[in-house]
């Protein structure tokens, strides 16, 4: 004879709910790479800016002396590496988003033209200011610039911030689950003939 007991854990039905929350949000991870790409995107600009690589290490200076004189009178740094120029590159860092991927890069797009300050020869020779008109993309110009100088990596702080968000986006959809737990409950004990409309996941809304 096969005896059957069935043991209950007090509980356990709330907990596979709160599972199956944080399996809609990873079926549906849309929200979550986008906050991943804005936060990535911005450590990268940070530390690129600050002339550090993935690492953390400054990229060593090394212009030529003319192209060092060419920076200085362009109001450029010299003493440290400045990934940027007239900020088209860096401000050309998008992302794309499906359930199954989020892919960072950069747009393919020629930038703006640029303005140069009037400049002098090493024999003296004036070059007067003038505009220049960009022949590369973003794109290409990130990818020559890699070459030298790989700055479009992921460090530690960028893995960091990736966890942090994806522990967020699963809290706010365990969040989000005992909201609407609560306005179930709250629905069974609103007076008859009461109707609840809820709004958002801030507040809700009675109506007669």
């Amino acid at each position: 004879m096969v005896v059957e007991k069935a043991i209950h854990v007090k509980g356990f039905t709330k907990v596979v709910k709160k599972l199956d929350a944080i399996r809609n949000l990873l079926e549906n991870p849309q929200g979550l790479y986008h906050d991943i790409a804005i936060e990535v995107r911005k450590g990268i600009r940070k530390r690129t800016l600050a002339g550090k690589g993935p690492t953390g290490t400054p990229y060593k200076e090394n212009y030529s002396k003319g192209y060092k004189r060419f920076r200085e009178e362009q109001g450029l740094p010299v003493d440290h590496v400045y990934l940027k120029w007239s900020g088209g590159m860096l401000n050309a860092i998008v992302h794309f988003v499906t359930k199954e991927m989020l892919r960072m890069c950069f747009a393919d797009k020629i930038g703006k033209p640029y303005r140069l300050k009037e400049t002098r020869t090493s024999s003296g020779a004036v070059k007067p200011a003038r505009t220049v008109k960009q022949t590369l993309t973003e794109a290409q110009k990130a990818a020559k610039l890699f070459e030298v100088r790989p700055f479009f990596l992921l460090d530690e702080g960028n893995i960091r911030d990736v966890e942090r968000i994806v522990k967020r986006h699963i809290k706010k959809a365990v969040e989000q689950f005992e909201f609407y737990e609560a306005l179930q409950v709250l629905a069974q004990e609103t007076p008859s003939g009461a109707r609840l409309a809820p709004l958002d996941v801030f507040g809700i809304d009675l109506e007669s």
